[in-house]
Order: C-alpha cells, then structure tokens, then sequence
C-alpha cells in the first residue's frame, strides 16, 4: 500500500519560512480552484518570486501621493497583469486572473504594507 504524506498550510498568525516550506520537498500540491499540481518546488518558487515583485509595486505605488487607491488599484492590476501575460501566456493568465482577481491580491498585500512602514 503506497505510504502518502502531506502538509496542510492554512492561514494561523504564523508562517512557515520559504526556506521551510521547500525544504518539506513536496511533489505535488493541491491547489483551491486549480487542482493538483506536479513541480511543487519550481511552482512555489515562483509564486514567492511574484509575492515579491508585486510586494514591489505595491510599495512604489503606496509612497504614490499623486494616485487615490482606486488608481493604485487599477495601476496594479494592470501590471500585474502584464507580468502575468509575459511569464505564463494570455490564455493561462486569464484563467488566474478569473480564478483568482487581481483586485484582491492588491487589496491584501495595500493592507499588509500600511500595517508596516512603507
């Protein structure tokens, strides 16, 4: 009988560090709307790599005093998009962008750099 292991990361308070996170190894990872994906390490490489660029702008556009928030939003996720569009392609970048709505990556990471100096 096949022995499986997995890890369940759910929203604590606390967070594992990127380093533990890859150092768990997993192979395969269950996405909420996007199913199993194989290639865990390249794909949570990735997603750091884009937490942090899109840390970056939403930072640059914060310390922004000429844009309103509904003009970083947008200014965001039309970046954001094309980041998108350049790294996975028009089709697949749709599909996230459906699934997941760049509005709302803006809106927690705008929330979680107020909280901290800019």
């Amino acid at each position: 009988m096949p022995r499986y292991e997995f890890a369940v990361i759910v929203a604590t308070g606390k967070k594992p560090s990127q380093e533990k996170i890859l150092a768990w190894d997993p192979d395969t990872l269950f996405l909420t709307h996007f199913g199993p994906v194989h290639g865990a390490r390249q794909h949570m490489q990735a997603m750091f790599e884009n937490m942090s660029e899109w840390s970056r702008i939403v930072r640059r556009l914060l310390a922004d005093a000429t844009l309103d928030d509904a003009g970083r939003q947008k200014r965001f996720t039309d970046e954001a998009a094309l980041i998108l569009r350049q790294r996975v392609g028009e089709s697949e970048a749709e599909g996230y962008m459906r699934a997941g709505g760049l509005n709302y990556s803006y809106q927690g990471l705008a929330r979680y750099w107020r909280k901290r100096t800019i």
